[in-house]
């Protein structure tokens, strides 16, 4: 059985409530359009809204790894602020690898002379490479004033004398990396909004020693906090930052004690204090006892999904009763002035299930029907709330999403897990048994008339509680792989492990354990027996899945053996059924009957549709990338595979192919200019170029900075001929056109009611088609219009078009355009 215990702090409460502690509109434009992957709102927002952390292209990359140079800007910025960092300029070269006009050269320079930070002794600083906790909690120390040679932060043992510090001050409190562990950028964040607002402070009673730069130092005494003339304790935003203000209160959805930050007179946003102790199981009121003990409950605030009541009289018992499975209890704690503690306020949390009706992509609003006990409609506007509407359009129609509402409005969302299986029984306790693992029923389930013997799938919440049961349909939640292999480990005397390798639906490969092998309708008597026979189906079977409580496989075979495509595979069984595809076989993108044999004067009865999933085999890395619907997948000649027909069909659910592909993947760079770094085990050079993937920029990264006519790498399109591991090593410049997945050359460009016109031709725009220009900087400029293309390439402006690059889909319609242009001098 699961079982689920209580937590301190709001850790695990906040995985399940999926970040919902924020709810202030962020201010100084600290909103990114990665604002979704941002775990730690609060300090990004802080943090950027002071200026410290800035984003690059709209993104704040949250986790992208904190470097030695980008923490000496943050520092520097959080002394100086910002304009005068940026202003701040080095001379000369402070270390071999920084050079005087190097971007982060100034701040080095600013800390090294501080001793904030230094170099390796040898003249290198190393401005790449990562930082750590324990490096970063150092800065932070000596710009707060502790001296690193009297705190022990140099020399031997340096490491443990910082880590006591940084947790003495919390200095990593809500980091969740242990502090020898590298800091990504929210995590940066979080660690400089913790030490913003410690005190600063100072040492008297030392002696002064002179270096022979000139500056003087302070070597021992006593450390002390730094105090205004009034005695008050000044922190390091009080001096550095004061038009930064935190304050107490604020309208926090869910009725928590909440704080507030504020740059100036501009809100940046409110935030859920910290709980005392979280409960996310039916908890005992022993429990609750030895939880509370020397704290009253005679006046509390108590908020139940948004609704709140006062001065509320509390006991053991009754904090007890407000407790279940997957409901979030919290306990919020305060100190009167006589030093006593007690319970201020106590927030009740439900997790609900609800399936999503509709998803108006006009109207921009997704439809909900609650599930749970209770029941009722919800609506969710993009205009309300633009990240939940995101994230349940792209949970889909039909599918079921856990939320929580607040005060009658859906404040998260999470897609549901699905358990299907047969329902073996309902324990004593009201627990239910499905397919082997025991799941308890959440607080507010809603299981209906589920009987023993038969199967359904049941949803569960973010923490495993059960919610709801609807009879299994078979299909839409079968898990599928391809066997490419297995393998037994051990021996007759200490017993065997085995062991299957899968191809999954994502293209990815794992290695499992194996549970049990079942074929269509007969159940494995003896598993060595039952393994020999599975071995002799890899790279020809198919097998759904399921996953036991302990990690094993459960596998059903569907083998292609004696099953081969015909002109007329028919009729088909009322069975999921696999087949072989014939050797030398072809594949025609786009065609719905996408196979024919070589002289194409048969065509191969198997239909593909939109949602058929094709796994095609790359020999030279031995991997597979995943395509979803026919009309996505490439032209092949040469093939051989299996496929996966559905259910009283001739179509495809999955394809598994080996062949020649006649088309490549396509990368538009946009500069000749690449970060160098190396692969995980630092056995291969590897170099990110920023680039246009997929009608979007980003980033591609490769082995090699030539392409295959050892011209370097340089702004345009490349076809990809040739991947390692996920790396691209092979480039080839494409300058001429390809009518199939792309028109280049064009030298004018004109965009208007629905249509691209170039000199070559007029093309229609698909649905979502994107524009994007690049200027004569190589700056590129993403969401364009068709008035922007009009300005760009206006001759009567100084401006000309020198390269536009059109990217097709099968049916010869415009995904993305990017083009270039100059200006007159």
């Amino acid at each position: 059985m699961r079982n689920l215990k209580r937590v301190l702090s709001l850790a695990l409460a906040s995985v399940m409530l999926l970040g919902m502690m924020v709810i202030g509109a962020g201010a100084a434009d600290t909103t990114y359009s990665d604002q979704s992957t941002i775990t730690k709102d609060e300090a990004v927002a802080v943090m950027s809204a002071v200026g410290v952390f800035q984003g690059s292209d709209g993104k704040f990359s949250p986790t992208g790894d904190l470097t030695r140079e980008s923490a000496a800007k943050i520092i520097t910025y959080m002394v100086m602020g910002k304009s005068a960092a940026d202003d701040l300029k080095a001379s000369s070269a402070p270390f071999t690898d920084v050079a005087a006009d190097r971007w982060s050269a100034g701040s080095i320079a600013y800390c090294v002379a501080n001793g904030i930070i230094s170099g390796d002794g040898l003249g290198h600083f190393y401005p790449e490479t990562t930082v750590t906790g324990i490096q970063f909690g150092k800065m932070l120390l000596v710009a707060l004033g502790y001296n690193a040679t009297t705190e022990g932060y140099v020399g031997s043992g340096y490491e443990v004398n910082i880590a006591k510090q940084i947790n003495s001050l919390k200095l990593a409190s809500g980091v969740d990396v242990g502090m020898s562990s590298v800091l990504n950028r929210e995590q940066a964040a979080q660690m400089a909004l913790n030490a913003i607002q410690k005190s600063l402070v100072e040492y008297v009673g030392g002696t002064n020693i002179s270096l022979p730069d000139g500056t003087t130092v302070i070597s021992g005494g006593t450390r002390q906090n730094v105090k205004d003339g009034d005695g008050k304790v000044i922190t390091f935003m009080g001096n550095y930052m004061s038009k930064l203000k935190r304050s107490t209160g604020g309208d926090e959805a869910f009725g928590r004690p909440a704080h507030q930050w504020k740059y100036g007179a501009t809100s940046i946003g409110v935030y859920g204090d910290s709980a005392f102790m979280t409960y996310t199981a039916k908890t005992k009121e022993s429990v609750i006892k030895s939880d509370l003990s020397g704290y009253t409950t005679a006046k509390v605030e108590v908020s139940t999904d948004g609704a709140t009541v006062s001065d509320v009289v509390l006991d053991n018992a009754k904090i007890a009763a407000l407790t279940g499975n997957g409901t979030s209890v919290e306990i919020y704690t305060a100190q009167t002035s006589e030093g006593d503690y007690y319970v201020s306020h106590i927030v009740v949390v439900h997790t609900q299930l609800a399936l999503i009706t509709n998803v108006n992509t006009a109207s921009k609003t997704v439809s909900l029907s609650i599930k749970s006990a209770g029941g009722g409609n919800k609506v969710v506007k993009n205009e309300d709330n633009a990240d939940l509407y995101t994230a349940l359009a792209a949970i889909g129609k039909d599918n079921y999403a856990i939320i929580t509402v607040a005060d009658g409005v859906v404040e998260t969302a999470a897609k549901a897990e699905i358990v299907s299986g047969n329902l073996e029984k309902v324990t004593k306790d009201g627990d239910y048994v499905i397919a082997g693992d025991t799941y308890s029923p959440g607080a507010k389930s809603s299981l209906g008339d589920t009987d023993t013997g038969n199967s359904y799938d049941f949803y569960l919440d973010t923490l495993g509680y059960v919610l709801y049961a609807t009879e299994e349909t078979t299909g839409s939640t079968t898990q599928y792989a391809y066997l490419l292999n297995t393998s037994k480990e051990g021996s007759a005397s200490s017993g065997w492990t085995y062991l299957a390798k899968l191809l999954y639906t994502d293209g990815t490969q794992e290695w499992v354990d194996l549970a049990s092998v079942d074929t269509i309708g007969v159940k494995s008597s003896s598993f060595d027996d039952t393994f020999t026979d599975l071995n002799a189906m890899k790279n020809k079977a198919f097998v759904s899945y399921s996953v036991k409580s302990d990690g094993t496989y459960a596998l059903t075979t569907f083998d292609s053996t004696g099953n081969t495509l015909t002109a007329s595979t028919t009729p088909y069984t009322a069975d999921v059924k696999a087949y072989s595809v014939p050797s030398s076989s072809v594949v025609t993108k786009g065609d719905i009957y996408f196979l024919t044999n070589t002289a194409g004067d048969v065509t191969y009865d198997v239909k593909g549709l939109s949602s058929t999933i094709f796994l095609v085999h790359n020999e030279s890395t031995n991997t597979y990338k995943a395509y979803t619907g026919y009309k996505n997948i490439s032209s092949f000649s040469g093939v051989s595979g299996t496929v996966l027909m559905a259910k009283n069909s001739n179509s495809a659910s999955i394809v598994v192919l080996t062949g020649d592909s006649t088309a490549k993947d396509l990368v538009y760079i946009l500069s000749d200019k690449a970060s160098k770094g190396y692969d995980t085990d630092l056995s291969m050079s590897i170099y990110t170029y920023d680039a246009i993937v997929d009608g979007k920029i980003g980033s591609i990264t490769t082995t090699i900075k030539v392409d295959t006519t050892s011209t370097a790498l340089g702004l345009g399109l490349y076809t990809i001929n040739k991947y390692n591991d996920d790396y691209a090593a092979e480039l080839t410049a494409v300058p001429t056109a390809d009518k199939e997945t792309y028109y280049r050359a064009a030298t004018s460009l004109e965009v208007d009611s629905g249509l691209a016109i170039v000199d070559a031709g007029t093309y229609g725009l698909a649905t979502g088609c994107t524009i994007i220009g690049i200027d004569e900087d190589g700056d590129a400029l993403e969401g364009l219009t068709a008035s922007d293309v009009a300005y760009y390439t206006d001759a009567d402006a100084g401006n000309s078009i020198i390269d536009v690059t059109l990217f097709l889909d099968s049916e010869g319609e415009v995904t993305s355009i990017v083009f270039q242009w100059v200006t007159a001098d």
